[in-house]
This record gives structure tokens, sequence and C-alpha cells, in this order.
């Protein structure tokens, strides 16, 4: 069988109409890779959308309805009965889906429950993939999806994945996972080696030794762990700059046991000196956004803007080095590792001096700005009951 799995698309930004036709040019390359690699199951491994709490109502409208004209697929032979199946599409529920901070309400039930042949995974499941059907016989596959879970929870509810996982294991089958959470051992981002110790949702690769294969959303870098047991799809295009480097989706053969990413061509994100050479492809440059470092009293180098934009470029920014490094700088903790959320927030009130009450600290957690293990402290810190 084969598996196109993607994650981490965080569709947004529905107003500026350039940045959502990137979204929707994604997808419709992903329906084309579905195609041409004659793919049986789809699966999303979380954060689909990006903003909690609320969606704007156009997006809604426009990702619905693209799914409900376009998103269709068959496998199998045409007109026969017994093979001629529809291609099922599996959303994992990510920390960004979740409308709720514990994730008890999701956004991609409501959008997706009345569409045939999708299925939000918002709990554990199991499933029996056979090459035509997915009924509990010849059970040489075993699929088990587990959508994103809070620091609380993950632990537990992955002890009893495993365990599902070792009943099937003695039966003599393959089990694959597909989930949304951090692991330990993998990278962060293009900028650092460093990983989040101290992540929300995180375990240890050894945690996962049960499994043949590990799909993974959370993480936006493209890897592989493991020696390539486990693997981060990445996110399916560039969010923004940090996202450095081609994006795309795997495609995974579960009779050979193979996988590799097909890269999707998107606009990327690129941070470049003033003055530097500029050693970009034109084809790179074309739709791209850029961001240019100059020193405080440099003046804009205007013919360097002219060429970009005369080559395709979409956004050209500046800006200036001292306020880029002092960015950098309230991102780094003393001992050069990145910040994790909480740490960030407990930095943010002490250096800041900002003033939340416990409704709009809530508000703040909620939307996923400052998601980190000591919330309780920090309430108790700041002597808010």
């Amino acid at each position: 069988m084969k598996f196109l799995i993607f994650g981490d698309f965080h569709i947004h930004n529905v107003t500026n109409n350039d940045r959502f036709g990137d979204y929707m040019s994604t997808l419709k390359q992903i329906k084309r890779m579905v195609n041409k690699h004659k793919i049986d199951i789809i699966v999303c491994v979380g954060d689909f959308f990006h903003n909690r709490k609320s969606l704007e109502v156009k997006l809604l409208y426009e990702v619905s309805n693209f799914f409900a004209t376009e998103w269709k697929f068959r496998r199998g032979t045409p007109g026969n009965a017994l093979e001629d199946i529809p291609v099922v599409t599996n959303w994992v529920v990510g920390n960004h889906d979740c409308a709720t901070w514990r994730g008890a309400e999701n956004s991609l039930t409501p959008m997706f429950e009345g569409l045939d042949n999708f299925r939000v995974i918002d709990r554990a499941q199991r499933f029996y993939h056979t090459r035509y059907n997915l009924y509990p016989f010849n059970q040489k596959l075993t699929c088990i999806y587990m959508p994103h879970f809070e620091k609380e929870e993950i632990g537990g509810m992955l002890s009893e994945v495993c365990e599902l996982a070792r009943e099937n294991k003695a039966q003599g089958d393959k089990v694959v996972l597909f989930s949304h959470f951090g692991v330990s051992e993998a990278k962060i981002n293009e900028y650092s080696d460093e990983n989040y110790e101290d992540d929300e949702y995180i375990v240890s690769q050894a945690d996962l030794t049960i499994f043949d294969r590990v799909f993974l959303g959370h993480y936006h870098i493209p890897q592989r762990l493991c020696n390539g047991r486990i693997a981060y799809t990445g996110s399916a295009l560039p969010q923004d700059r940090g996202d450095v480097g081609a994006r795309g989706v795997i495609v995974y053969d579960s009779e050979t046991d193979d996988y590799d990413w097909d890269w999707i061509d998107a606009p990327q994100f690129f941070t470049i000196e003033q003055g530097e050479k500029l050693e970009i492809s034109e084809e790179e440059i074309k739709n791209s956004y850029f961001k240019i470092i100059k020193g405080s009293n440099d003046k804009i180098d205007k013919e360097l803007v002219k060429k970009l934009k005369a080559m395709g470029a979409r956004v050209v920014d500046f800006k200036d080095r001292d306020e880029v490094v002092s960015k950098k700088r309230m991102a780094v903790m003393e001992n050069g590792k990145q910040r994790t959320a909480s740490e960030n927030m407990q930095w943010y009130i002490t250096n800041k001096g900002i003033e939340l009450d416990k409704e709009s600290l809530l508000w703040q957690i909620g939307k996923g700005l400052f998601l980190g293990k000591n919330i309780d402290e920090i309430l108790k810190d700041r002597e808010i009951s």
C-alpha cells in the first residue's frame, strides 16, 4: 500500500491573497501527487490549521469547498465493485487544530465530518489496512493513529498505544504509528542543532522502539531519526523565515517499506546581508520573500530591491542588524540554548514588565503563544489565583 503523508500545513492568512494562494496551490500540488504516486491512503499528521480559538469565515468556505469538490480519489480497478475503492484521508488532530487549550474540541471535526472518505483522528485509533479495504482481516499492516495530547497525558496515552502495537507485533504484523508530538533527538530549526529538551509534548525515540515506522508532525524540518525508522514530514510549505529549505510530502510504500519526500514548489523565505553576493537562482527568487540585513547607518540598497523585484521577488524588507541581534538575544538563554515557550514567557514577564490579568493570560495560553510547563508556577509567582 502507498501512503502520502503531509503535515504542519498551518493554513491561515486568508486576507493576504498571495499568501493564501500559496496554501491553495500547495493543496493542488498534493492532489496531483496523490494521482501520480497512485496513493491508497492519505494522512495529515496534524496542524492543518494555524489559528486556535477561531477561523475566518472565508477560510472555512474556501477550504471546505475545495475538499468537497476537488479532493476525490479512487484506487483499484474502475468498475470492479470489490476493487474500485475511494481513497480515505485520515486527519490527525495537532495542537494547532485544537479549539481549546486542552484539546477537548478541535477545528477539523466540523470541517470534515460531513464529507465522504474523511476520518478525523481525535482519539487513538487502530486500523488494519489491506490493499483494498480496512476490515480487520489479513492483518499484515497495522496502522495506529494518535492525535496531539497535552504534556500531562502524552506519556500515559503513548503507553496504551504501545500496548496495542505489541498485540499486533505478536501476530507478526508490521506496525506503523502516525502522530503529532516532539521527539527529544529531533532538530527543531535550521539555525541550531539544539532541540526542545523541555518541549510540551516530547518523548524520546527510545519510547518508540515497538513501531516499525513512525511518521510525525509538529517539527517543521523534514528529517529522519533512528536510522530512518522515525521521520518528520516537515511543514508542507515554508511558513515563515524560520522554515528554510525544501518542504514537501512523504510517500511511503508499506510493501517495500521504503519512503522518501516529494518536494513542493512553493515560495521560499530568504535572509541575506546587504552587500553580500547574491547566490540565489532566479527560479528560487520568483515569488519568494526576502529580508535584507543592513547596518544601522547604511542606506537601503535601492538597486538590490529593484533587481530582486525584477526577478519576481514578492516581498523585500530591510532590518537593521542591531535590531536583529537584539531579538536573537531575547530568544537565546545564557547557555546558548533556545528558550522553551515557558522560559520565553518568564523572560517577558521579568524583563518587559508585561501585566496581564488571569483571564488575559489564559487567553494567550489558549492561543498557543505561551504554552509551557511552568504555567502554574508563573501564575503563582505573579499572585494570580
